[in-house]
């Protein structure tokens, strides 16, 4: 099934064990997780735990699974820098190679003094603090002279606390865009922070009046791509002031993260328009991480995974929930600041596929990267798709479960169909015309001859159709240097995948070894470039033994698809051919069917006999036959 919605879900400082890099961070041995999870005597998240979380790393508490629900692994951050800007940016495919500025002794007269002018104040603090201390330091003190609070963390932000009785909302507000404004240039922070509190001293309490004044990313993320595709972005949390609003088609700002979940799941359930919604759910961080507080952070840990079920019943059929994180935050270490760490990554819905751990990603731009790949717009400029990872598909179905699904879902049968056009008198006009069915019907590739490759590649551009070219087309009578040299030269000019037929000769011959080389050559060639590589036996001409030597020496070969027929000789594809090719080859490779394959019932008696290839010039018919 097509996903025509992601859910991202930020659990806000979640990592889960130190990076490579740490140590340049001062991060050596933070653990946000499994540091946490030993301090309050292990973790409560079974929810978590079934979908894979104690898969990724021990946590105890968090037991491993052996068949986890959920597909499963880690991913690095290479952007310089640990804090929530720079983590949400890299998810969406934006590197930083230039860490934001940090101010440990407090900012300079530089920026304080035009501050103080502007505001028509004078200013408490200026130095690193925790927001809850530097609250009991000089809250006071802020109440008696009406200055707001300035302060700093690990982080590259700049922010301002002050009492709601004592500096309103909208002033505070402005003062934080004064701030914004002054601070370009060498000093540009990556946030400006309102930090509104109320109460008497010694009982202040921040409110949920927080405001982030970001910087606008320097260039378009996974989420512009989006919204210029007419996709919804819908952002939940503070994902709209991370991002400036840049990519956002929507917003709603939350008090806490239970009211991010009440509203992420109000989204899935009234926004059912195709694209992404995106929650960061930031108390992990902003109440338990920066305070130390290992209990309070697990509770809260425990709460989101109770509500978890709530978010799963919410998902639709389209759906894919991705859970992940930004950095971390270990609340077990002397720091109160966020930590360089793997974050985690927990994948669900209808399409995903269950238990597959995907490793460890360099980056967080692989997810962007996915997602656009996902949702069928321009990737971001960084990160490399792992969807094939994630997703159930034709091409990963087992054959039972292939057949079912296309039974289940006729319009499938198209992601199997290479749309062919081979003969020797074919026109640009109906190169172009086969380029333009395949892409209105979604078929896995179009099947020309090497000189119209150029043109059906610069068609299917950014699309999922792939361009297959033959070569050695269609006797297998030429040489394995030249099949080899074929196939360099159409990968070259855009083809993602190749048929070559074997040496037919050779093969009747006896001479196996000839035979097996001469697919290997082509097959090498074709994965250097990236290409899949199908061997045309042209079962028509050989006896049961004969197929049977053949498709052995493909699969030792390391061909990807073994194909019955060119098209061009005695006969084309049979039943039974089709099913003592996948009785030879197992489930190793793939098989496809090709010649004479005509309507919709014949290509279902291919894939019930063993295929999951077709190769048909009547694709068209065929979509039509199964769709009637």
């Amino acid at each position: 099934m097509q996903v025509n919605r992601v859910v991202v879900i930020v659990l806000d400082s979640v990592g889960i064990g130190e990076t490579p890099d740490a140590a340049a961070y001062g991060d050596v041995g933070s653990h946000t997780l499994g540091n946490m999870a030993v301090a309050v005597g292990g973790l409560n998240l079974p929810n978590m735990e079934s979908m894979g979380l104690g898969n990724i790393a021990i946590l105890q508490g968090v037991e491993p699974q052996v068949a986890p629900s959920a597909v499963y692994g880690k991913m690095a951050e290479v952007s310089a820098g640990k804090d929530t800007t720079t983590g949400h940016w890299e998810l969406m495919g934006l590197h930083l190679h230039q860490p934001f500025p940090l101010y440990p002794d407090g900012f300079p007269p530089e920026i304080m003094e035009p501050f103080e002018e502007q505001i028509g104040r004078g200013t408490l603090g200026n130095y690193p603090a925790s927001g809850t201390v530097i609250l009991d330091e000089l809250g006071e003190e802020h109440m008696r002279s009406g200055r707001p609070i300035i302060y700093t963390s690990g982080d590259s932000v700049f922010q301002i606390a002050a009492h709601e009785d004592v500096i309103p909302i909208d002033e505070l507000y402005e003062i934080c865009h004064t701030a914004r404004d002054l601070l370009r240039g060498k000093h540009e922070v990556s946030r400006v922070i309102a930090r509104p509190f109320i109460g008497e001293p010694g009982n202040f309490t921040r409110t949920s009046n927080r405001h982030d004044y970001s910087i606008v990313p320097p260039e378009p993320t996974l989420l512009d791509n989006l919204k210029d595709a007419g996709l919804m972005v819908h952002a939940v949390g503070k994902i709209n002031d991370i991002f400036v609003g840049q990519g956002i088609t929507s917003h709603v700002y939350t008090v806490d993260n239970m009211d991010g979940v009440d509203r992420t799941i109000a989204a899935m359930r009234d926004r059912p328009e195709p694209g992404m919604i995106f929650t960061n759910l930031v108390d992990f961080d902003a109440k338990f991480g920066h305070r130390n507080n290992p209990q309070g952070y697990a509770d809260a840990l425990a709460e989101f995974d109770r509500r978890l079920p709530e978010i799963l019943d919410a998902l639709a059929e389209d759906d894919l929930l991705i859970i992940t994180a930004d950095h971390g935050n270990d609340p077990v270490t002397p720091s109160t600041d966020h930590s360089r760490e793997y974050v985690p990554v927990l994948i669900t819905g209808n399409s995903a596929r269950h238990g597959v751990n995907f490793g460890v990603r360099g980056t967080f731009a692989d997810l962007a990267a996915t997602i656009a790949d996902i949702l069928r717009v321009p990737p971001p400029p960084r990160g490399t798709s792992f969807k094939d990872d994630i997703l159930v598909s034709l091409q990963s179905a087992a054959q039972e479960d292939l057949i079912a699904m296309v039974e289940a879902d006729p319009m499938l049968m198209a992601g199997l169909i290479d749309h062919t056009l081979l003969r020797a008198d074919v026109t640009t006009a109906e190169v172009n015309q086969l380029c333009t069915e395949a892409l209105h019907h979604d078929f896995a590739s179009v099947c020309i001859n090497p000189v119209h490759v150029p043109l059906a590649a610069e068609r299917l551009a950014g699309s999922p159709v792939k361009v297959c070219a033959v070569v050695g087309f269609p006797l297998g009578a030429t040489t394995a240097e030249q099949k080899a040299f074929e196939t360099e030269q159409v990968i070259k000019n855009g083809a993602q995948e190749v048929d070559t037929v074997i040496n037919i000769g050779a093969l009747k011959d006896g001479d196996l070894e000839l035979v097996e080389a001469d697919i290997a050559a082509v097959v090498e060639a074709a994965h250097v470039g990236k290409a899949l590589c199908k061997v045309i036996i042209e079962a028509a001409l050989l006896t049961d033994e004969e197929k049977v030597l053949a498709c052995t020496l493909a699969a030792r070969a390391g061909a990807d698809f073994v194909k019955t027929s060119t098209g061009f000789s005695t006969s084309g594809a049979t039943i039974g051919d089709v099913a003592l090719m996948r009785d030879t080859v197992g489930d190793q490779m793939g098989v496809k069917a090709s010649g004479g394959v005509r309507t919709g019932e014949a290509a279902m008696a291919m894939l019930r006999a063993g295929a999951n290839r077709i190769g048909s010039t009547k694709s068209v018919t065929i979509m039509q036959d199964l769709l009637d």
